[in-house]
């Protein structure tokens, strides 16, 4: 112990401020540093918080400035152009539809794989993330009967597409792809953000609708 005392009598200017600068090392790293990093977390958080909430007000504004009998109808008007599921009644209604606006017959309609209503459809595509499913039908009538058909077709809802036209006299077979659309309901129920309808989308609507006969 005396050999202690000595000690710290001879280095006691030396010790005292090593000591003082080993404290403020631990201050440094282990109370101020932490601080620092929890507020600028804090802050981020805060942040994210406060472009949320922003996002809230925005849709709330959107959609507390609806029309809901418009948007109940313009919704209407979206999925009968695009179905959520694949639906054969439709397709089948749309066809008998444009052939009698055409003046035509409808003959015979069937998927295209294997042939009769009732089996697996053949699912295709032309645009991403819009799948389609395939349907041959035979149409009788006279040459501008059948050419009023496929404009009939492409100009009616659901949304199709006049793939391939075969005629034989007064007989077409036509294939044509029916577009539809399948609705990610955990999607669209975790989407916080609603904004409002382009001119774009107004007048896709607007043509659209004079498509829904």
């Amino acid at each position: 112990m005396e050999y202690l005392k000595k000690y710290y009598i001879k280095y006691k200017k030396q010790i005292l401020p090593l000591i003082f600068l080993s404290l403020s090392f631990f201050l440094i790293f282990r109370v101020i540093l932490p601080q620092i990093s929890a507020i600028s977390e804090s802050n981020q958080l805060i942040s994210s918080k406060t472009s949320q909430i922003d996002t809230l007000q925005k849709t709330l504004s959107v959609v507390s400035s609806q029309n809901d009998s418009l948007t109940e109808e313009q919704l209407g008007t979206a999925t009968k152009a695009l179905p959520g599921i694949k639906d054969i009644v439709i397709i089948f209604e749309a066809l008998t539809s444009a052939a009698g606006a055409s003046r035509t017959e409808l003959r015979e309609f069937s998927l295209k794989v294997g042939g009769v209503y009732g089996r697996a459809a053949k699912v295709t595509g032309f645009v991403k993330g819009v799948p389609s499913i395939s349907v041959t039908t035979r149409i009788s009538g006279d040459p501008l009967g059948l050419i009023r058909f496929s404009k009939e077709a492409q100009e009616r809802l659901p949304l199709a597409e006049v793939k391939t036209v075969d005629t034989n006299k007064d007989t077409g077979t036509f294939e044509i792809d029916f577009f539809y659309k399948p609705y990610d309901i955990t999607a669209i129920a975790k989407s916080d953000k609603v904004s409002p309808l382009t001119q774009a989308d107004l007048n896709l609507l607007s043509q659209l609708k004079e498509w829904d006969k």
